[in-house]
């Protein structure tokens, strides 16, 4: 009907979509209408998800405005033929003339220039001119056409800044998350770094108390820094350096008591063969002393 609109809550034209391995959507049309439910049909592969999902994304959520239809042109009239006195009349004999037109008079029958159908109009009758058509009419407009195309547009710019927004939303967060990201590696650079220092720090404490007991020298293990790592282990090693240390000690005192007794009576050890022994032990003495200072 003129001037009605049915409006569609979906409507495409010509959908194609192609990927690499071919196309999958292929001139396709559909238009829905409000509240009608249109189900896709097709095999596996056939472009169903396709379809949907570019249709959801063009589709237009603020509706259609009322189209502004213009009415079909209507056919130019046809001239009218004029009325043409006869003889009979005006009881003249002479044939009349109507507007420049001929009149043939014979067989009782009379041709003009004015008749409507060219056939019987003489063949030297002048070019008739057409009536010019009609002015076409005015457009119809729908009755809530301002209503609709403002209440479109107010739409269409509520949607735009909604889609500004979550552009402008997902914008951040990216930044957001590269920003954390990146706080991330460097924190755990640093927490690397100090955890790195806080497991050395004991292990290279260790390694020095083992080579200056290669050495021997036999130092004071100091405790730990606050914080440091590895303090059940470095605790263990603790009490097996203080019991190497004891060890040492026991190994003094013996020595001490054995050659007190060969100062006591250096007589019975003045053979070469014991006096050797006896400094062997002196200097053995003097270097577990030496350890343990």
């Amino acid at each position: 009907m003129a001037g009605m609109h049915i409006s569609a809550a979906l409507r495409a034209r010509g959908l194609v979509k192609d990927y690499r391995r071919g196309r999958a959507v292929d001139g396709v049309d559909l238009t829905v209408a409000p509240g009608e439910r249109v189900a896709l049909l097709g095999p596996n592969g056939a472009g169903k998800t396709t379809t949907v999902g570019i249709n959801r994304v063009i589709s237009d959520p603020c509706g259609d405005v009322p189209k502004i239809e213009a009415p079909k042109p209507q056919p130019a009239p046809q001239p009218q033929p004029q009325p043409q006195p006869t003889p009979d009349d005006t009881g003249d004999d002479t044939p009349p003339t109507t507007g420049g037109g001929k009149v043939i008079m014979g067989d009782m029958s009379m041709q003009t220039c004015d008749d409507p159908d060219p056939a019987k109009r003489p063949d030297d009758c002048p070019a008739v001119a057409p009536a010019p058509p009609p002015p076409p009419p005015p457009p119809a407009v729908p009755a809530d056409f301002v209503e609709s195309a403002t209440k479109k547009w107010t739409c269409n710019f509520r949607h735009d800044g909604t889609v500004a927004g979550l552009q402008r939303g997902r914008t951040e967060i990216l930044l957001v998350l590269i920003g954390s990201g990146l706080l991330l590696v460097l924190g755990l650079a640093v927490y690397g770094i100090k955890m790195t220092h806080k497991v050395a720090g004991p292990l290279y404490k260790v390694q020095l108390y083992l080579a200056k007991m290669r050495d021997g020298r036999l130092d004071k293990v100091y405790n730990l820094r606050k914080g440091d790592q590895l303090v059940e282990f470095y605790e263990h090693f603790k009490t097996a350096h203080a019991g190497v240390v004891t060890m040492e000690k026991a190994d003094i005192e013996r020595l001490k008591a054995m050659l007190a007794v060969v100062d006591k009576d250096p007589a019975k050890f003045e053979s070469p063969e014991l006096a050797e022994r006896v400094a062997e032990l002196r200097s053995m003495l003097a270097r577990k002393e030496k350890s343990i200072e």
